[in-house]
């Protein structure tokens, strides 16, 4: 083992309630999960309930410095009025401010770079949820979608862009409450805001999901994006970069950053492929995990190893 090897900590980060709270405390400890609850014990802690939120290996100096990210990942929010964490089936104090009626449109932005772009917008406000493909998943989408069907709140948190999607209920049936913004100090800045129908809303999200399970560059834009073929790569990116000047100098294109970016993406998803290197530590076959996330799109069933 290398010396910086050496140096690294297992760290746990848990979600705790103690005995007489409603809320919900967050932290992170410098054991394995198996050790939790003796290091709990240690301090005090009278522990009515504790969930895992990560696991994993840092430098000491650095201990529970990806908490923020990690909760807001599981979907965990910051409740500021109430003073304590909330799962993500578990209403926040609401914002201020009365939620908008209007029509509310999901729709994928753009797949390519490693990023998947969604735009959540209702009528001029418009938010973008970048998830990248390192630490973000749609698996928690899924579950969001789950909650959402069952009639629960519900809220799923987008680390790309340290964004955050939140639904609670109304005191109209049928009807709830979807809010969207960045973070800002750990609490979510709505930027939507509207009130819409429950079963408009589990639909659109569908929608959404089944689209993307179509998007040519799921596979190669984002969920191998790390392993793509780097001279391939090169090759595309310079060729689509080339088309959009062309096409800006022949009037063809506008001059617009996010429309190059939306073109350049969509180039390399139609003209990259897949190869087999890019799975030889997932499945025996090359497409087994494209299409086992497919069908986790379509379905809304999560692989019982993902859960």
């Amino acid at each position: 083992m290398t010396t910086i090897g050496k140096r690294f900590i297992p760290y746990t980060s848990i979600a705790v309630r103690l005995q007489g709270e409603t809320g919900w405390r967050m932290g992170t400890l410098p054991c394995e999960p198996d050790r939790v609850e003796r290091h709990m014990a240690g301090r005090g802690w009278q522990v009515a309930a504790w969930v895992e939120i990560a696991r994993g290996h840092v430098l000491p100096d650095a201990l529970g410095s990806c908490l923020d990210e990690d909760a807001l990942a599981k979907g965990w929010a910051w409740d500021k009025p109430a003073g304590c964490w909330r799962a993500s089936d578990e209403p926040a104090t609401p914002p201020d401010g009365v939620p908008r009626r209007d029509n509310l449109s999901l729709s994928g932005k753009r797949i390519g770079f490693g990023w998947a772009v969604l735009e959540v917008r209702a009528g001029t406000d418009v938010l973008e949820l970048d998830i990248d493909d390192v630490r973000d998943s749609f698996v928690p989408v899924v579950r969001f979608i789950h909650r959402l069907i069952d009639g629960k709140p519900s809220r799923f948190g987008v680390v790309g862009n340290m964004t955050m999607v939140a639904v609670i209920n109304t005191d109209t049936e049928g009807v709830c409450r979807l809010t969207a913004g960045p973070l800002e100090r750990g609490v979510m800045k709505p930027v939507v805001d509207v009130a819409i129908n429950r079963a408009e809303l589990i639909l659109a999200f569908r929608h959404l999901l089944c689209d993307l399970a179509s998007h040519p560059g799921l596979g190669s834009g984002w969920l191998f994006h790390a392993g793509s073929d780097i001279a391939v790569y090169e090759r595309l990116s310079d060729e689509a970069e080339r088309l959009w000047d062309e096409g800006v100098q022949a009037g063809r294109f506008p001059a617009d950053f996010d429309a190059e970016m939306d073109f350049e993406a969509d180039y390399m998803a139609q003209h990259m492929p897949l190869t087999p290197h890019q799975y030889v530590f997932l499945e025996p076959h090359q497409y087994v995990f494209l299409e086992k996330y497919q069908t986790m799109l379509r379905t809304l069933v999560i692989p019982a190893d993902w859960a």
